[in-house]
């Protein structure tokens, strides 16, 4: 379920890519929270190297992979709430402490009993 710590630090570190991380609601479960990268690549001088290592990345993706499992092997009921919460409150102060945040989230007002969602970029730190 979680996502992939590696992933997200290489697209937001690598300048050859410019990269928006998306704070939306999981599909069919509103109250988790979930995150979606979009990335443009660009050829350049940083092209096929490799980010930087960060050994916090290598606890990040343990824990990632421990709750993966934990998802596939139960249901998905019994993690919503405080477990998936802890767990998504952890990943999100350990990537703001890497510098990596979320640029845009998803916005839904109901207009004339309608659902409309759009996007809204944050300004820097919000």
């Amino acid at each position: 379920k979680p996502g992939a710590p590696y992933h997200v630090w290489r697209i937001s570190t690598l300048p050859h890519y410019a990269t928006d991380i998306i704070d939306l609601r999981e599909f069919g479960s509103a109250p988790v929270e979930d995150w979606m990268t979009v990335s443009w690549v660009r050829r350049g001088p940083s092209f096929g190297q490799l980010p930087a290592e960060v050994r916090q990345l290598n606890e990040l993706a343990r824990e990632s992979d421990r709750f993966r499992l934990k998802a596939m092997a139960t249901s998905m009921k019994d993690l919503v709430g405080d477990p998936l919460d802890d767990f998504a409150k952890k990943f999100t102060l350990e990537f703001i402490e890497l510098g990596i945040r979320t640029s845009m989230y998803v916005r839904t007002d109901i207009i004339d009993g309608c659902a409309v969602s759009r996007l809204v970029r944050l300004a820097p730190g919000e």
